[in-house]
């Protein structure tokens, strides 16, 4: 589909969340190495890693913070997410909310503006002959989950005219969800992932951020 001014605008308040989102991470590590009387540097984050090889080198980012918190945010690590069938897989980690925000952010900051494809979930429709139509053969056209191009078909007739001026009354109404695009690169190759919806993204992570907060208020009393 052609970009529109309000998809731009669907764009641009992503980007907007998931660096207001990132940044009251890291936020939240500032305060935590203040709070154990250590000095915040240039280099203050809160880690996010999907690997747990990549912890060792991110862990310095926390330089100055308390050991117990330093403990607290490796559990909350994305790496350590389970399937449903209790294994650990980068597929799992890179699912979890603090990955996605995570990985908006630095791709809003440094590259480009997010993917936010539109995919049809349904159509329904109702086809009425109103003049000089003999039959209407109704081919409905798969719906895919892909994202949607221009030139894709979603419905299709086969009209016979009865008559010189066929005419056909056509109502419908598709379903189009809003979805977040990942591009990740793992072992030298780019994949691009359509995850959910942008809806339930956001829900989920907000969510998991306020949970993040909640563990950590009662530090600071």
């Amino acid at each position: 589909m052609r970009s529109s001014a309000s998809t731009n605008r669907v764009h641009r308040i992503l980007g907007d969340f998931t660096h207001n989102a990132r940044s009251a991470l890291d936020h939240l590590a500032d305060a935590l190495v203040r709070a154990n009387g250590g000095t915040p540097t240039t280099q203050t984050q809160f880690p996010i890693c999907v690997s747990p090889f990549e912890w060792p080198g991110q862990v310095r980012r926390l330089k100055g913070a308390s050991e117990r918190h330093v403990s607290m945010i490796q559990a909350m690590q994305p790496y350590n997410r389970r399937d449903r069938y209790g294994w650990h897989t980068v597929w799992e980690a890179m699912g979890d909310p603090l990955a996605i925000v995570n990985r908006l952010s630095n791709v809003d900051k440094h590259r480009v503006l997010n993917a936010t494809p539109a995919v049809v979930t349904g159509v329904t429709w109702d086809v009425k002959p109103v003049q000089d139509i003999g039959w209407v053969q109704k081919n409905m056209v798969e719906i895919s989950d892909k994202s949607l191009e221009d030139g894709d078909v979603m419905l299709r007739f086969d009209v016979q005219a009865s008559g010189p001026n066929p005419e056909l009354y056509l109502e419908r109404t598709d379903t189009v969800e809003i979805r977040i695009e990942h591009r990740v690169d793992l072992e030298g190759t780019r994949y691009a992932i359509v995850g959910g919806s942008l809806k339930d993204a956001l829900k989920n992570i907000v969510g998991d951020l306020g949970n993040t907060f909640k563990i950590f208020v009662g530090e600071f009393r």
